[in-house]
């Protein structure tokens, strides 16, 4: 699916806000009438992330997830973001997970 706008979320272990942070990104996107793609990018959480935004993802057809199995690390993940939503879209952004971001 072809998106005009891609919000990247790099998570590790963001099971405690992650739901609500993407509520969010996703309600703004609606108000503002944006076709926006929330992705994360995951660098392989253990605490539930990934299963919080698979469940999401069911519900959603606009959020994905990329689980990244090496090369942790928050610039990486960027980076690994980009790419991915590249093939989407053709602006994109990088936001906390944590909702720190306004």
């Amino acid at each position: 699916m072809k998106f005009d706008f891609t919000v990247i979320i790099p998570t590790l272990n963001e099971a405690e806000t992650i739901e609500k942070t993407i509520t969010l990104v996703d309600a703004v996107l609606k108000k503002e009438n944006v076709n926006g793609q929330v992705l994360v990018v995951d660098d392989n959480s253990r605490d539930g992330t990934i299963v919080i935004v698979n469940a999401m993802k069911m519900l959603q057809p606009n959020v994905s997830i990329l689980v990244r199995q090496r090369d942790h690390g928050l610039s990486q993940s960027i980076v690994d973001g980009f790419i991915e939503a590249g093939k989407n879209s053709d602006i994109y952004i990088v936001m906390d997970a944590d909702g720190q971001h306004p």
